[in-house]
């Protein structure tokens, strides 16, 4: 006789957003890696990790061109709206995926992204294309240092995921990015040095950006100009 898996809802203000349970199912989506085109980053997992104790989600440093991690660009693995937007924690107050985005893509399928940092995050009902911004790699909730947490739930259950980009994904394998859709970050992050209120800076070769920006504008879009230097 099969036991029911006990399920969990997250919750933030909107109230409650997913309830999950858990699966080892194989997954049907092309998924592309959710850091920037040509970069490398690590892959690692351990007992138990992901919602629910699934044991299928996935943490991701950066190697190549840099070992730096905090700050990245997160990028959505497949086209998508999110969901949740917000600061979660576990239901006995303690810390846990500290600033979180759920990009929902349809027939079922919902991915994680974990421990932004804080005032990143693209906002509640933004659409975003594959490639799009999702927020800033950070080290927010019950986190040991900055990486990307990713996961992927299909129809409210643990999902796992064996590929991205075409490329397997097992521990200590490192994974360059292909994802060509929309290689640079949907708006540019604040750097230290840069105007809070205004400016340019490059965010990647040939393109300088001018924007508007301020704490509060976290819409999941850039408003501003590109162009050619």
């Amino acid at each position: 006789m099969n036991a029911r898996q006990p399920s969990i809802g997250l919750r933030s203000g909107f109230g409650a957003l997913l309830t999950v349970g858990l699966s080892s199912a194989a997954i049907a989506i092309e998924l592309s890696c959710p850091w920037q085109q040509g970069h490398q980053w690590k892959a690692s997992t351990y007992k138990n990790h992901g919602w629910n104790g699934s044991g299928l989600a996935w943490d991701f440093v950066r190697v190549s061109p840099d070992s730096v991690s905090d700050g990245a660009p997160v990028l959505a693995a497949a086209d998508g709206t999110v969901v949740f937007s917000g600061f979660h924690k576990n239901r006995n107050g303690s810390p846990g995926y500290g600033y979180l985005v759920q990009l929902d893509h349809g027939d079922g399928y919902v991915t994680f992204y974990a421990h932004l940092r804080e005032g990143t995050p693209a906002a509640k009902e933004a659409r975003l294309r594959r490639g799009e911004q999702v927020g800033l790699c950070g080290n927010t909730g019950r986190s040991d240092g900055s990486h990307i947490h990713f996961e992927l739930l299909r129809n409210g259950k643990g999902a796992k995921i064996d590929q991205l980009d075409g490329q397997s994904v097992s521990p200590g394998a490192v994974l360059t990015s292909h994802n060509t859709a929309c290689p640079q970050p949907a708006r540019p992050s604040l750097k230290p040095g840069c105007p809070a209120d205004g400016g340019s800076y490059s965010v990647g070769k040939p393109i300088h950006c001018e924007w508007d920006w301020s704490a509060n504008d976290i819409d999941g879009r850039f408003r501003g100009s590109l162009s050619h230097p």
